[in-house]
């Protein structure tokens, strides 16, 4: 995908040339210049073609069309664009009953699939094993949703994660909820984060811990809850009780 943005200014650059040239060339077809700039500008054309094709390789080719058809989850292409960067996802997890934030990389700057945007996860079990897995995201109005597939032959169940405001492309970083089967095999609903920059410069996946846990705790607070009815109990004590009525 680099190497086809990389050539195609290039191949734009001598296609519109050649245009212009057999425009000009073609405005007195009588003229010997103008015989001479329209056959100029027909090889600078085929040449501007040639260039871009040439660069293009058939793995290249094979790698969008895989993409293309290989991802379940799909978007309007236009929609997705500003997605395909790599982000920095901070997660909580949970190990042996302790809990953690997880930084990892999420990168989609190198998913070529049209409307589709995947990529591939790895993370460290609590055996110490590492585990890997398939990401597959898209947008719906406001709402970024990804699921983390695990590789075959895992049963794990799959991990979905809502981004309720990431549609709004203006906010610095964005708080959303995952809910996921955990290390220790609950099912747990857990607060998630993205970024397409490091905060509190952790920029590096891996374990999260301490005192810097507890900056990703209010982070993920300013984002998620102030301002936002979260997880309302109707009935709770103190709370506005709707009685039941036939």
């Amino acid at each position: 995908m680099k190497i086809i943005k990389g050539y195609f200014g290039l191949a734009l650059g001598l296609f519109m040339a050649g245009i212009v040239a057999i425009i000009a060339g073609g405005s007195h077809p009588s003229d010997q210049w103008s015989l001479w700039l329209t056959s100029t500008g027909g090889a600078v054309l085929g040449a501007s073609v040639g260039a871009f094709l040439g660069a293009v390789s058939a793995q290249d080719i094979l790698l969008v069309l895989k993409q293309s058809f290989h991802g379940r989850f799909t978007s309007p292409e236009p929609s997705i664009r500003y997605y395909r960067k790599k982000w920095y996802n901070y997660n909580v997890g949970k190990k042996g009953g302790r809990l953690y934030w997880r930084c990892s990389i999420v990168d989609f700057s190198c998913s070529v699939g049209i409307g589709k945007l995947t990529t591939n996860v790895s993370y460290e079990g609590k055996d110490g094993q590492i585990y890997h897995y398939t990401c597959e995201a898209g947008i719906r109005g406001s709402r970024f949703v990804v699921f983390t597939f695990p590789a075959p032959p895992s049963q794990e169940a799959v991990c979905v994660c809502i981004y309720p405001r990431m549609g709004m492309q203006y906010l610095g970083y964005y708080s959303g909820l995952s809910f996921l089967q955990t290390w220790d095999d609950t099912d747990d609903v857990m607060p998630v984060l993205m970024s397409p920059i490091p905060l509190h410069g952790v920029m590096k996946a891996g374990d999260i811990c301490g005192e810097l846990a507890a900056s990703f705790d209010e982070t993920w607070l300013q984002g998620m809850v102030k301002g936002n009815s979260f997880v309302p109990l109707v009935t709770r004590p103190g709370g506005d009780f709707c009685e039941y009525r036939d």
